[in-house]
């Protein structure tokens, strides 16, 4: 088994370096693997037991065999990027051969009872679900290389049929269709679960997918929305502010899945749900917030302080200037200052007030 990080793009990230660190540290008989498509950043990591795999396909040319129309300039080509990382995935093991691999993204940790001697047993490509319309491949298991190629037939030949295709959405397209050929890791311990967010319009049937396969782990896989309401949102999507156990995806319907139903616990270093009087162990949290803390050696001392406060407090959000600064200095780069700024939540309420204001004048 080989655990497989990606990084496209020349800058390289501080959480990444840091979480490859910590996997290597936790898990020291797994081998890591470093994809990158930029030559300055082979070799980034000090360690020697990294393997590097240098994907070389044109950035041009994926869109181009893909009939991808994403925005490259938004935040240096995030999306384009994160679906193109799929491609390199396949790319490395048609040219190693590795056997079965995990992919993790670079803000997902991996809890040190992950199980390993488990995944073998899914004999499908599988990654997890977020909702109905929208899969994530913050971790996803490839069994072998002809398995793979399948994945990514499938895959090129969606993406030629679809407008604005992210990895999320063509994910999700793919495990829906062909259900009998990729599978969903689980994420609820059973389809009428506690933890199912009535505020969803999920059906029966999605519930049922994610948990089909919780018999095999006794556990559960985060795609997202547990690392999210439990360490944080990434702050670059709420003007530099991190929300913490956030409601806001669950009112809304976004999340399928209610994290805010369960009581967490740490025991072993590893993370559990206390749930229903049992105890579910989480394998993986999603650090959307990029923290940090939660990728450094003293990573479990942050955890165990968030999930104190996720079972005494309530939802709290951690300021962030410094990230605000460089946040509109992207934007003024980009030509989008002036809209970023109108939209920001203090003047979009500001604006509100002063028209209610003024509405209630002109009536007098």
């Amino acid at each position: 088994m080989r655990l497989i990080f990606v990084h496209l793009g020349e800058e390289f990230p501080t959480h990444l370096q840091m979480n490859i660190n910590r996997s290597m540290e936790l898990f020291p008989n797994i081998q890591v693997v470093l994809i990158v498509n930029s030559s300055q950043n082979l070799g980034i990591c000090r360690s020697s037991n990294i393997e590097y795999f240098h994907y070389q396909t044109p950035v041009s040319e994926y869109m181009k065999k893909t009939n991808s129309n994403l925005d490259f300039k938004f935040r240096k080509g995030f999306w384009v990027f994160s679906l193109m990382r799929l491609d390199a995935i396949v790319s490395y093991m048609n040219s190693t051969n590795p056997g079965p691999i995990i992919h993790v993204e670079s803000d997902v940790i991996l809890m040190p009872n992950f199980p390993w001697n488990k995944i073998n047993l899914i004999s499908n490509v599988a990654w997890t679900r977020y909702n109905s319309v929208r899969d994530s491949a913050a971790l996803i298991y490839f069994p072998e290389l002809q398995k793979a190629n399948e994945f990514s037939r499938i895959l090129n030949q969606l993406l030629r049929n679809m407008n604005n295709a992210t990895d999320m959405s063509v994910l999700s397209r793919m495990s829906h269709i062909h259900s009998d050929k990729f599978e969903i890791l689980s994420s609820l311990e059973k389809p009428r679960s506690l933890l199912v967010n009535p505020m969803s319009s999920e059906n029966f049937d999605e519930f049922e997918n994610m948990s089909k396969n919780f018999s095999i782990f006794n556990g559960i896989f985060d795609a997202a929305a547990f690392g999210m309401w439990l360490t944080g949102q990434d702050p670059k999507n709420t003007y530099g502010n991190t929300k913490v156990m956030s409601m806001s995806n669950i009112y809304n319907g976004d999340s399928a899945i209610d994290p805010s139903k369960a009581a967490y616990k740490m025991r072993s270093s590893n993370l559990f749900l206390n749930f229903e009087d049992s105890q579910i162990p989480i394998w993986n949290l999603h650090i959307h917030s990029k923290n940090l803390k939660l990728f450094d050696s003293n990573w479990e001392k942050e955890l165990k302080q968030f999930v104190h406060k996720s079972n005494v407090g309530k939802s709290y959000k951690i300021v962030n200037r410094k990230l605000l600064l460089e946040i509109l200095i992207e934007q003024k780069l980009q030509g989008t200052l002036f809209r970023f700024v109108i939209n920001m939540p203090y003047l979009v309420l500001i604006t509100r007030l002063l028209k209610r204001f003024f509405k209630n004048v002109c009536i007098k």
